[in-house]
């Protein structure tokens, strides 16, 4: 008798819930089955390809980036408008410039995230080698500094610190 056997509602859960090993039967129950079966939700769809986890975990966090590079400009707003309010110059010039190159670094980063995606959909690549692609093309400490200035340039990174850097320094020249 198995495991399945040995109460009345299990059952009736689908298989993907659990497997069987070996041929005694003994079966192991997915958490994520059960709650998926629990919530009426089919797994079926699921596919346990490593290439397809790997791009849909990096597809993930390479909209969490966008996020938190929102997240990012938000904050540079916030503080310029309080300096803006207070009259606060140069400290409010230097922590929305630093913001802009923390941005920069964080886009940096989602452009590598970018390039590991472009590599899955372009030729299907061999999975689970993101950590070995990431140090493959990084240049040197010059290099590294390179890539965060031109993530800093581009425009969607440029707007609205750019912006922001001039609107303080035309209020430090006319007021």
């Amino acid at each position: 008798m198995n495991i399945s056997q040995s109460f009345r509602i299990l059952p009736s859960l689908p298989s993907e819930c659990y497997s069987a090993i070996g041929s005694g039967g003994l079966q192991f129950f997915s958490a994520a089955g059960i709650i998926a079966f629990l919530h009426g939700i089919s797994m079926s769809h699921i596919n346990p390809d490593p290439i397809r986890a790997e791009w849909l975990a990096l597809h993930q966090d390479h909209e969490r980036y966008d996020r938190w590079a929102l997240l990012i400009k938000l904050l540079a707003l916030l503080v310029w408008l309080l300096g803006w309010h207070w009259w606060v110059t140069w400290p409010v010039t230097l922590v929305v410039a630093l913001l802009w190159g923390q941005e920069a670094i964080w886009r940096t980063w989602q452009a590598r995230l970018g390039d590991r995606l472009l590599a899955i959909e372009q030729d299907g690549a061999r999975p689970f080698r993101f950590y070995r692609e990431w140090q493959g093309p990084r240049p040197g400490m010059a290099g590294l500094v390179l890539d965060y200035v031109k993530s800093a340039l581009r425009p969607t990174v440029v707007y609205p610190y750019a912006v922001l850097l001039m609107l303080d320094a035309a209020r430090k020249w006319w007021f």
